[in-house]
């Protein structure tokens, strides 16, 4: 009996452990069968994810004539070369797939960053420009913050003060050398000028060497000369009978002269190359600041107005015939034209941003040619935040708003022409300019300037965006601006700087001159080149914006640029200590 017991016993704990040992046994296996699960899966990924394309580089699109959309870079064109194609072909606009310019690449280029990327170009020389249509790293359609170096590219030589001349130690390390017939230097602690005076000249240096800023005292006026930091150099002459004489590089400049009529006007005889045209302006002041205000030359039957202020029926596709034009190649990564026009605002947002980066471009090389770069502005390279962003839908449709916003204002004024022999109301001592006004708040850039950025110096060049943030004017006559678009080299966007209030109100000038000189083109091809057709224009001229052409603004300009080129060599020489 007992036996028999204890044969049960051990029956019963045989096959509890049997039953142990398959439990244990069937989750090792489902362990061992999930793993192999799992790695399968990972392997199947691996083998269907293609490879990253950095070793090919996307093919570049082909236009109708066979050609690659080929990006030139500034200094190796010479004039009339073609920079970068249209899809097209010549004199047409890019298909409206490859608008996108946040996609553009140099298939050149190609980085561990990802396919469709380019280094930040590092420019430790201002003669190698960076072509705005290369993408730096930092992800589709942003350029890097600037990193701002002041590491002159060429190194002045060390400043040797004439005999028996000795100098006076100020702060920071500055030394004040004066001779006993007026020439003074002022030199860093690097022993390098800053500044040079005598009797009738003042001049400032750069950390290169190279003059900054200059003035001269002559008899017919006061010269005063300004190098931006990106070149272009800029001359402005005052004479006793108030004539002003202007120029900014070698081949562009006017002549100012007040005009006989009562009101403050003055005419200004505009000379481009061998091209002469007069714009007449009316002189305001504005605590204490003197600023001029565009008259219109032409206007229109209120009308046209109307059709160009409200959309059109249906959008239209333009060809504005920029394919072979190098300043189109060059400037191909910040600005397309867009692919259809639903409004003649965003035709002539378009025609105006044109002719200002066409100018950016022609100041480009005209300083290169002068080697009048300044090589330590700033130095891109990769930093936190976006900098340079292309040119974006966005923001041009803000500049349409300020065309439209125009053209209701020269239609107002239309309908209230000034009275048959009555001259218009004489401007009083406190108005307003219109670049303060509420509503005016885009302005594009219409010149090479100079700007500060977190205490750095950069510059502003035509095509430039600029957000005026500021009511009130600060430090005399400045005013608060954001950079809202730029292009590469140029102060960062998305930055904060001041302005002056002067120089606001030439760009709203140019931005006033340059609608107009849209308006009359579409006055005078409407219905033609898939434009479409609209009301006679009725183009009536306007007495108060007509004057005669000044026929000595050429000679006086080149003159000018003979005294200029005469001042900045005696600067220099004195400079080194010479007489």
């Amino acid at each position: 009996m007992n036996s028999r017991r204890t044969s049960g016993k051990i029956l019963t704990s045989l096959f509890i452990f049997l039953m142990a040992f398959f439990v244990v046994l069937a989750r090792s296996w489902a362990q061992e069968a999930e793993s192999k699960k799992k790695t399968e899966k990972v392997r199947a990924v691996k083998t269907t994810t293609p490879p990253p394309k950095t070793k090919t580089p996307p093919p570049a699109p082909r236009s109708s004539l066979g050609g690659a959309r080929t990006t030139v870079p500034l200094h190796s064109m010479q004039p009339g070369e073609v920079g970068v194609k249209p899809v097209g072909g010549g004199n047409t606009n890019p298909r409206p797939e490859l608008l996108n310019r946040r996609e553009t690449i140099n298939p050149k280029v190609v980085t561990p960053a990802g396919a469709g990327t380019n280094p930040p170009p590092v420019i430790r020389d201002r003669r190698e420009i960076a072509n705005p249509a290369v993408r730096p790293l930092g992800g589709p359609g942003a350029n890097p913050s600037t990193a701002f170096h002041r590491v002159p590219a060429v190194t002045p030589p060390p400043f040797r003060p004439p005999p028996n001349v000795k100098g006076n130690k100020g702060p920071e390390g500055v030394v004040t050398y004066a001779h006993a017939d007026g020439r003074r230097w002022v030199v860093d602690r690097n022993n390098h000028v800053q500044g040079f005076s005598k009797p009738g000249m003042e001049a400032r240096f750069r950390e290169n060497g190279r003059v900054s800023s200059l003035r001269v005292t002559r008899p017919n006026g006061e010269m005063i000369v300004r190098r931006p930091l990106l070149g272009g150099r800029q001359t402005v002459v005052v004479r006793p009978s108030g004539v002003r004489v202007v120029t900014y590089g070698r081949n562009r400049g006017y002549l100012e002269r007040p005009l006989p009529q009562p009101g403050g006007y003055i005419g200004r005889t505009y000379v481009v190359g061998n091209r002469t045209t007069v714009v007449v302006y009316r002189t305001y002041h504005y605590r204490e600041i003197v600023y001029y205000r565009y008259v219109p030359a032409y206007r229109y039957h209120p009308r046209f107005y109307r059709w160009a202020y409200d959309p059109w029926r249906a959008p239209v596709v333009y060809s504005w015939g920029w394919g072979p034009a190098p300043w189109y190649g060059y400037y191909g990564g910040y600005f397309a034209p867009a692919p259809a026009y639903p409004t003649a605002a965003l035709w002539l947002t378009d025609f105006l941003l044109a002719e200002n980066l066409r100018l950016a471009y022609e100041n480009r090389r005209e300083a290169q040619r002068e080697n009048d770069y300044e090589e330590a502005v700033a130095t891109p390279e990769v930093q936190p935040g976006p900098q340079g962003v292309t040119l974006t839908p966005e923001v041009k449709a803000a500049i349409a708003a300020e065309v439209r916003q125009q053209i209701a204002a020269e239609q107002a004024e239309t309908a209230q022409p000034v009275p048959p022999g009555g001259p218009p109301p004489q401007p009083t001592s406190e108005v307003a300019p219109p670049a303060l006004d509420p509503q005016q708040r885009i302005f594009v850039v219409s010149m090479n300037l100079d700007a500060s950025v977190a205490g750095q110096p950069c510059a502003l060049t035509p095509g430039d965006i600029l957000l005026r943030t500021g009511d009130s004017v600060v430090d005399g006559n400045q005013v608060a601006v954001n950079v809202l678009s730029s292009k590469p080299g140029d102060c960062p966007a998305n930055s904060s700087t001041e302005i002056g209030v002067a120089d606001l109100q030439e760009m709203h000038n140019q931005f006033r001159q340059q609608i107009d000189g849209g308006l009359k083109n579409l006055a005078e091809t409407q219905g033609q080149n898939g434009l479409p057709a609209g009301p006679p224009a009725d183009m009536r001229a306007v007495p108060e914006g007509t004057a005669p052409v000044d026929q000595s603004a050429a000679p006086d300009l080149a003159q000018q640029q003979a005294d200029a080129d005469q001042a900045e060599a005696d600067a220099t020489q004195g400079e080194s200590g010479g007489s």
